[in-house]
């Protein structure tokens, strides 16, 4: 069994949406909760929302945590909620209300634990060393429960510390080189629908990087979709299967999970502030259009782009598989908007080389140029003024702060003043007069 404690928010807000957005879907349901009266979703939300008002200064306040027991471990769902109800207790989350979910939007079950970090006096609960406690807990009731301990290093973890791993390991992805290629398709599809996207070309976007490519194909009762494996450069590697062949009604689940999450859209707030965040940073300090699409998707974004016949940018789709969200450029013009992405690549905003843009966006430096501009800079590295480095505009006998350049004359007689002067200089130790004679 491995027990994941999430990184705390400054709200419970986003824990509660989160699980209640699976419940909707589906994928969830509450299959216990303790010091809740009533567990409808009003009454549940305005009971944590009380305990965050607070009068202490506490920055995180919501408790987020999953219970993955393994395939391997013999504990029925009784003991799973009786486990999760002792170690809250051990935790100092026993008088806190919390609500237990299980989740099976994935081949395995599991469940999450929704809490808040306050007690009922207003205090915030104990949270240090909670990686360690769990651990040392979980070491001493596991043959209560029936269940195993992880492999070393792998019994509690943290969020910030499985977060590369959600990213890559926990997402569902078409293997070319596995077998059963339909029930992979099917797998990777039901995956999908877990994310927030509004109609077939997001979800195509999001299938695209699971390795699955979707194509609509019309029938006599409609229109189908017909799923295809891709290699890992995207390139078709199976033959494209249609809806009877995988045994679902794709277009209905798709358009079905589309009208929903329409519906839902009010609460992505958290979500779409981060995703700007992220592309408003890459494409500040990008160089090119491949290394602002590498640098989000090191962040777990890919960008997915419309192009005309011409190569023209006509349409921009962000998916974000940490939070499984679609969200498009005009949902946020402020950050990024199709305009500004052509203008940077006509413009030369990306001087980089970039094998995906046009020749002709670059700029074109002759042979003669790139010489005389190397003769600058040896002249440079040599201490020698060059008159092609002097502003524009400056007289030629000026230096560059503007003031008179001296000649050669008007400083040799400065030196000689100087030298004069300096001779000449009258000393009261005479000590010092005999060590210089």
């Amino acid at each position: 069994m491995i027990v994941e404690i999430e990184e705390a928010h400054p709200s419970c807000k986003s824990t509660l949406d989160y699980n209640e957005r699976k419940v909707a879907r589906g994928t969830a349901e509450l299959v216990a909760f303790c010091n809740i009266e009533d567990t409808s979703r009003k009454a549940v939300y305005e009971l944590f929302e009380r305990y965050e008002k607070t009068r202490y200064p506490i920055k995180r306040l919501s408790f987020h945590a999953s219970v993955n027991p393994s395939d391997k471990d013999e504990c029925s769902e009784e003991q799973v909620i009786g486990f999760i109800a002792e170690m809250m207790d051990y935790m100092g989350y026993g008088d806190t209300p919390y609500l237990v979910y299980r989740h099976f939007d994935i081949d395995r079950i599991h469940y999450h634990i929704a809490s808040v970090r306050v007690d009922g006096d207003g205090r915030k609960i104990e949270c240090l060393y909670e990686k360690k406690r769990v651990t040392a807990f979980m070491k001493t009731v596991a043959d209560k429960y029936c269940f195993s301990m992880a492999e070393k290093g792998q019994g509690v973890k943290s969020r910030r510390n499985i977060r590369s791993e959600y990213e890559t390991s926990r997402r569902v992805v078409f293997d070319p080189k596995g077998h059963d290629t339909t029930g992979q398709l099917a797998r990777v599809f039901e995956y999908a629908l877990q994310y927030d996207f509004d109609g077939f070309e997001q979800l195509a976007c999001v299938l695209k990087d699971l390795g699955v490519g979707a194509v609509p194909h019309a029938n006599d009762d409609g229109l189908e979709i017909e799923l295809q494996g891709l290699d890992e450069k995207g390139r078709p590697c199976t033959v494209p299967f249609p809806e009877s062949v995988l045994g679902v009604p794709l277009y209905s689940k798709c358009m079905e999970a589309s009208v929903a999450n329409k519906q839902r859209h009010h609460v992505r707030r958290r979500e779409k502030d981060r995703i700007k965040g992220l592309v408003s940073g890459a494409f500040r300090y990008s160089k090119s259009k491949s290394h602002f699409k590498n640098i989000l998707r090191n962040k777990g974004v890919t960008v997915h782009e419309s192009l005309t016949a011409d190569g023209n940018i006509f349409g921009l789709t962000l998916v974000d598989h940490c939070t499984r969200t679609v969200f498009k450029a005009s949902e946020m013009p402020e950050v990024i908007s199709v305009a500004m992405m052509q203008q940077a690549v006509d413009s030369g905003h990306w001087r980089a080389f970039d094998k995906g843009d046009k020749p002709e966006n670059y700029i074109q430096t002759s042979r003669e140029e790139a010489q005389r501009a190397a003769q600058v800079l040896r002249n440079i590295n040599a201490g020698v003024i060059t008159t092609a480095l002097r502003p524009v505009g400056q007289p030629k006998g000026n230096s560059w702060s503007g003031k008179h350049k001296k000649s050669e004359e008007e400083l040799e007689e400065e030196y000689q003043i100087g030298r004069t002067g300096s001779l000449n200089f009258s000393f009261e130790d005479r000590s010092l007069e005999d060590h210089l004679v």
